[in-house]
């Protein structure tokens, strides 16, 4: 029986069935190895699914430095920080120990000292002495305790320590307490004495006057009938 010789055309077609079918091989295992082919059971393999779902997410407070995501050419890149990622503190600079806008104030002159007050008496004191009656005792110093208008002496006295001088008055006036303290304040405010309240006894009226070591205290009480029954105790410094 003669040997027939395969025609080309035969050949090319074996050949080109062949490469087909080593194609198919190629794309089954390449399937096969990523996953995505047909289980055993037909169904689509859940090898890729899986894998995504057990990636973390990286968004946790405890994983925002360390989570990295997937980059191009299969790198992986540093994750960004979460929102509780804590921000630097900025160093505090000289100015901003400073307050804003507080005045600085500017140095001043002193002001200016007063005068030394003057002693109220010059010269030697008289001598202790009182005296009852209209008359008033040798030595009195009027210019100081002035005797007013309306007013009536009932006694007077001056005593006599050093350079100070003890000066009482008792005296009365038709005047109402109120008119006799105003007219001793004008009085008294002339010549320098500041005038201030005092403690009297219930049913009186005390108003003390100083100026420097000098001090004078006036008491007004309401006189049955009407009028005013007052005192004057002063205690007066003298220059020598």
């Amino acid at each position: 029986m003669a040997h027939r010789t395969p025609s080309l055309r035969a050949v090319v077609v074996a050949c080109a069935a062949v490469v087909v079918l080593g194609a198919a091989a190629v794309v089954g295992i390449t399937a096969w190895a990523d996953g995505s082919g047909p289980t055993a059971g037909g169904t689509p393999s859940g090898t890729a699914t899986s894998r995504a779902a057990s990636a973390p997410t990286g968004t946790g407070a405890g994983t925002a430095g360390s989570t990295a995501r997937p980059g191009a050419g299969g790198l992986s890149a540093p994750a960004t920080p979460g929102a509780s990622a804590a921000t630097p503190a900025t160093a505090p600079s000289e100015a901003s120990e400073l307050s804003p806008g507080t005045p600085q104030t500017l140095p001043t002159q002193p002001p200016p000292t007063p005068a030394p007050t003057r002693p109220s008496l010059t010269g030697p004191l008289p001598a202790t002495g009182s005296e009852r009656g209209t008359q008033l005792v040798a030595g009195f110093p009027v210019q100081v305790v002035p005797v007013l208008d309306g007013i009536t002496v009932v006694s007077s006295s001056v005593s006599g320590q050093g350079n100070r001088l003890q000066v009482g008055m008792e005296a009365s006036s038709s005047a109402d307490p109120a008119t006799v303290t105003s007219r001793y304040v004008a009085a008294f405010s002339k010549e320098g004495f500041t005038a201030t309240a005092a403690a009297a006894l219930p049913g009186s009226t005390a108003t003390r006057f100083t100026r420097g070591a000098d001090g004078i205290v006036l008491t007004v009480t309401h006189r049955v009938g009407g009028g005013t029954e007052l005192t004057i105790a002063a205690t007066l410094t003298t220059s020598g």
